[in-house]
């Protein structure tokens, strides 16, 4: 329910050598990693808070359980969006929108989910915690890490964290 509990369960299966798999409420796993048999699934959901929204920046802070409702419920009063429509959002939380290789029905208009994410930070099977990306739209921070924490599903390290880039509202 908190980031050092995270942490130490996280250290915990490591010392105990089981095999530790992040999730959320387990929603897209039948469809994008059906044959998953962890030891243990360690579900990120209880994660679920807004840590920070800009909209002077378009962008907002936020941990993996928050759920599309509840962001969308955050940004409207700053007519903001987060340019994002899956089929999976209803039922699951927006880390595994982003974790998971989910497409948006507005992806020809914003680009994927994952291009939605500016940073994030994260723990890796030995506990270390890693901070990956920025908090800006326009950064020149060298190899886009993030990408290669978001397409490994949770394998190489637990996202406890995401930075993402956030749209203007429609009017209508």
């Amino acid at each position: 329910s908190d980031l050092d509990e995270t942490v130490d369960a996280i250290r915990q299966m490591e010392t105990d050598g089981h095999s530790l798999q992040p999730c959320g409420n387990r929603t897209r796993i039948s469809r994008h990693d059906p044959d998953a048999a962890p030891a243990l699934w360690l579900s990120l959901s209880k994660l679920d808070s807004i840590l920070d929204i800009q909209p002077g920046d378009l962008t907002c802070t936020l941990q993996p359980g928050v759920s599309a409702a509840m962001l969308d419920e955050a940004l409207s009063p700053h007519g903001l969006e987060l340019g994002t429509l899956s089929p999976g959002e209803a039922n699951g939380p927006l880390g595994g929108l982003f974790l998971a290789p989910d497409l948006s029905l507005l992806r020809h208009r914003h680009g994927p989910p994952r291009d939605q994410v500016l940073g994030g930070k994260w723990i890796l099977a030995d506990g270390t915690r890693v901070t990956t990306g920025s908090k800006v739209v326009k950064s020149v921070a060298g190899y886009d890490v993030p990408r290669l924490f978001l397409g490994s599903r949770g394998r190489l390290a637990a996202c406890v964290e995401l930075t993402l880039r956030l749209r203007q509202r429609p009017r209508d």
